[in-house]
């Protein structure tokens, strides 16, 4: 068995088989007779003074190059030696690069094949011509020299030992990839897991606040109900009791009780996770009136009065019914606070069919949004109370339950006081029908 052929010694046989094939196609092609020298290994890169380049690249589990260097006269020259390039200089410059394009190209065929014994899966690409000098001064090379009537030529072949095995490299790509996808999954539970922990924490700030005015809410109906308890055992007293009277007062009672229920439902959905609800159609009334059934007694308090009454009980949206009323609330509690200081202090809430969507708008008294802040109002932690007032998560909070319905949430600056819209798609995307609430 011979001696295995070093690194060295490949490139240095390839590269004379490469100016060997290269005479052998000038031959072919030009008539031209060359002889190709004795190539050399180089240490110290590519560097050539000549400034008309031919290559062709190849790739597999190497990389590397074969190239052609000449002057644009010897090109000529080997044209012109052959019949051709009889016209204007730059057609018989373009018509010599062709043609040692095409006498390229059979060189490296030949090369190559040399090349794939050692090296495995090559593959070649198109030859690429340039116009100025080569340099590759970091890459281990031969030279060898062709020399021929028209001038002498240089032949250079590099091969670059680093891997790039398109299989190797695809599997280290693909385990990088999931491993960064691994990462980023764990990123993105543990960033939910912290919006959901701020989600709750702006809910329980905001049922704090609204805690007194609740309390006033329940503790109003409980007194009525004690109340009418007492006048009902006083009558049952009787001997001639009026059963009629009787029955007013336990309707009283029922829808007393009704009224309660309603407001503590309504808590308990405040502080539920209704993210994963399904959609169902609601009335747009109802998920008014329950947003206000939460903040009635705050907004009382504030002596600020609230106009709702031209919303159709017909018109209806698909949504998360629990979801809504939170936004709402959001704008309700925000205009409260912003218009308690002012002399007229009143909020209007609308809703308008706009064919296949609705738009709800949310008004108050106040002067607007400032200019300098209006971008700003939906951002994270943003906001203009005082500090230990409001967290500035409200209306982010707001415009991501709007986006989840496929819907829009802005200020209208032209609306001469401060107003909110909400556009809000009548069915949500792939609905087939659903529940009616």
């Amino acid at each position: 068995m011979g001696k295995q052929e070093t690194f060295q010694e490949s490139i240095v046989s390839s590269a004379a088989c490469f100016a060997a094939a290269a005479a052998r196609g000038m031959e072919a092609l030009f008539s031209v007779k060359a002889s190709a020298g004795g190539a050399e290994f180089r240490e110290s890169g590519i560097g050539s003074e000549r400034n008309l380049v031919f290559s062709i690249l190849f790739t597999g589990t190497v990389y590397g190059e074969f190239i052609l260097a000449m002057d644009e006269e010897t090109a000529l020259g080997i044209a012109a030696a052959s019949g051709g390039g009889a016209g204007p200089r730059e057609q018989a410059l373009q018509e010599a690069v062709d043609g040692l394009s095409e006498m390229l190209n059979i060189a490296v065929g030949e090369s190559v094949l040399g090349l794939s014994r050692r090296y495995k899966k090559l593959t070649i690409t198109a030859p690429k011509v340039h116009f100025g000098r080569v340099r590759y001064p970091r890459v281990k090379c031969a030279r060898a020299a062709l020399t021929s009537p028209a001038g002498e030529i240089d032949c250079y072949l590099y091969v670059d030992r680093m891997q790039l095995d398109i299989s190797a490299s695809y599997k280290q790509a693909l385990k990088a990839l999931l491993g960064a996808n691994k990462d980023l999954r764990a990123a993105m539970t543990k960033l939910e897991e912290q919006q959901n922990h701020l989600i709750l924490s702006e809910k329980m700030a905001a049922l704090g606040m609204m805690a007194a005015g609740v309390a006033h809410e329940i503790n109003t109906p409980l007194s009525t109900i004690l109340l009418l308890d007492h006048q009902m055992k006083d009558l049952v007293r009787e001997e001639n009791a009026d059963k009629a009277t009787i029955i007013d007062m336990l309707g009283m009672i029922e829808t007393t009780i009704t009224r309660v229920s309603k407001i503590t439902n309504a808590l308990r959905a405040y502080a539920r996770d209704s993210a994963k609800e399904p959609f169902e159609t609601v009335s747009v009334r109802r998920l008014v009136d329950e947003a206000l059934l939460l903040c009635a007694a705050q907004l009382k308090d504030a002596g600020v009065s609230v106009a709702s009454e031209g919303i159709p009980e017909s018109l209806a949206i698909e949504c998360r019914i629990h979801e809504l009323p939170q936004v709402l609330l959001n704008l309700l509690t925000n205009s409260c606070d912003a218009i308690r200081a002012l002399e007229k202090k009143w909020i209007r809430i609308e809703a308008a069919d706009h064919g296949d969507e609705v738009m709800i708008s949310v008004t108050d008294s106040g002067g607007g949004i400032p200019e300098a802040i209006l971008r700003k109002v939906f951002d994270p932690f943003f906001t203009t109370k005082a500090q230990g007032e409001g967290t500035g998560l409200g209306l982010s909070f707001s415009k991501g339950i709007v986006d989840g319905h496929h819907g829009r949430i802005s200020v209208n600056p032209a609306a001469g006081n401060t107003q909110f819209l909400i556009r809000l798609p009548k069915l949500q995307p792939g609905s087939v029908g659903r529940k009616t609430a």
